[in-house]
């Protein structure tokens, strides 16, 4: 996996998430536009397509750059979004992990519970 790449180890084949990862499979189902995107951000990624968390988190950081009008200012707040509502991608997670950290705050002592 790239370093830039965001992935949940289940959004490679995506079936419904049991009922113990319900929180995880919600995040995924979110629209973008509720992880506090706006439009300048939100229009291209519809425009292709893209309109949920799992969406994006099925993209490498090159699928997401190609698009038009997305560029590396817009990369960088969109991963910020995914980051403030658990997912990291490698590097940015604990102990330089990726994937889905709920309670997990780089910039403070929080930690997974």
């Amino acid at each position: 996996m790239a370093p830039d790449n965001i992935r949940h180890p289940s959004t490679s084949s995506l079936p419904r998430i049991e009922s113990k990862d319900a929180h995880i499979q919600e995040c995924l189902d979110l629209a973008l536009g509720e992880i506090g995107l706006n439009a300048d951000i939100l229009n291209p990624l519809n425009g292709q397509g893209l309109y949920t968390v799992q969406d994006v988190l099925e993209k490498t950081r090159e699928d997401l750059l190609d698009i038009t009008n997305f560029g590396d200012k817009k990369l960088k707040r969109l991963y910020a979004s995914l980051e403030r509502i658990g997912f990291f991608r490698e590097g940015r997670g604990p102990d330089g992990k990726s994937g889905f950290f709920p309670n997990y705050d780089p910039h403070g002592a929080g930690g997974e519970t």
